[in-house]
């Protein structure tokens, strides 16, 4: 009996910790991606190519990672009534790290231009965007353990998404009543890079959704 309970919670183990390298690689694709906004928003087309390259590299490993969490909940039979619900929250999870890739190709592509004028909004966008991403990373640390905390972190993360929001309206509303661009292309340009930014953030705030749902779910499964 000892032998089955040191290997099941071994088992457990092993999947805390492949989460944990799961978290720690979205957090570490967020600052890949924020510092490489910036750069480009700066400039700097240096610091831009390598945050572009870590973030791509960040989002294949997030993927491989993830694939070991499903085949140690899976193959394990680790927490049965959860595993539909486990499974869905990274796999939306996931998206975030893929949108925040895709917006650093598509800059890379496309070579937008951000009119001065609003580049220290686009800057806070991207701030509230990581800090969205940081929070349900932090929300999601507790997903086995003191799932209390689950509740905090969501709120902080709907909070920070409906900041980012009010900078997009910001933005939106400089480009489109401005006089700095006169083409309807270029404001259609610029605020399309402004939504896909956000789109992390609304990602994010699905996560958290979803992570509230899985605890109500199981406080309710344990009366």
């Amino acid at each position: 009996m000892n032998f089955f309970l040191t290997s099941f919670f071994k088992k457990k183990m092993r999947l805390e910790q492949e989460v944990e390298a799961y978290l720690n690689c979205l957090a570490e694709i967020c600052g890949s991606f924020t510092l490489g906004v910036k750069s480009y928003l700066e400039g700097d087309q240096d610091t831009f190519r390598k945050c572009s390259k870590a973030t791509s590299q960040g989002e294949k490993k997030a993927d491989e990672i993830l694939k070991n969490i499903k085949y140690h909940l899976y193959a394990n039979t680790l927490y049965p009534d959860y595993q539909k619900d486990i499974t869905l929250i990274f796999d939306q999870m996931d998206d975030v790290a893929d949108i925040s890739n895709q917006v650093l190709i598509q800059l890379s592509l496309e070579s937008p231009y951000i009119p001065a004028q609003v580049k220290e909004l686009f800057s806070e966008l991207v701030d509230y965007s990581c800090k969205t991403t940081g929070e349900l990373v932090n929300g999601a640390r507790h997903l086995f353990h003191n799932r209390v905390m689950i509740e905090d972190h969501a709120n902080k993360v709907y909070f920070y998404e409906n900041e980012a929001n009010r900078i997009l309206e910001r933005i939106l509303t400089s480009v489109h009543q401005g006089d700095y661009l006169t083409e309807l292309a270029y404001k259609r340009h610029v605020a399309l890079f402004a939504i896909k930014i956000l789109s992390i953030s609304e990602q994010a705030y699905k996560v958290a959704k979803r992570l509230v749902f899985y605890l109500i779910k199981s406080d309710t499964d344990s009366y």
